[in-house]
């Protein structure tokens, strides 16, 4: 559940929501060669977060429109199961899986691996499916895009 209106943002954790998940950040503590920080969990979240939230993908130059949008979608899915397991877990198991060459489908088996009861069969994630409407609605945002550069150009 997201924080109410009032909530002070001093300290806080709450960074937002990636489709129905609500997104937390760990509580910094320590400096960054202290035994006991987590600075390493606080930059995978941050990553973890921007890709899933979409930050800085309309730089991106994609193969085409099927590579962009399994990519989006691929990041917004690792996001929703990272954030889905307690600060705790992240830490303990998933620190090193930030950044944007670990996959969906390499979190959730690490989970398994480490969480799921013994004798526990591992189902993969099932395959990311891009549909036609999903390709007109990147057509359309790329068609906004290059009219806005060229109205900007006119300027």
């Amino acid at each position: 559940m997201a924080p109410s209106a009032n909530t002070s943002t001093v300290g806080d954790t709450y960074l937002g929501t990636i489709g129905p998940m609500t997104c937390y950040t760990c509580t910094l503590r320590g400096e960054l060669t202290d035994h006991d920080s987590n600075w390493r969990l606080w930059n995978a979240d941050m990553k973890v977060y921007r890709d899933g939230e979409g930050k800085g993908e309309d730089e991106e130059e994609w193969a085409s429109i099927d590579d962009e949008i399994i990519s989006k979608m691929e990041r917004r899915r690792k996001a929703i199961i990272w954030f889905s397991v307690s600060e705790a877990v992240r830490e303990r198991y998933l620190t090193d899986m930030g950044g944007r060459d670990k996959t969906s489908e390499d979190v959730m088996k690490r989970l398994f691996d480490k969480v799921a009861p013994e004798g526990s069969q591992y189902e993969p994630l099932e395959p990311l499916v891009v549909e036609e409407h999903m390709r007109e609605s990147i057509r359309r945002a790329r068609e906004r895009k290059r009219l806005a550069k060229a109205s900007q150009e006119k300027v």
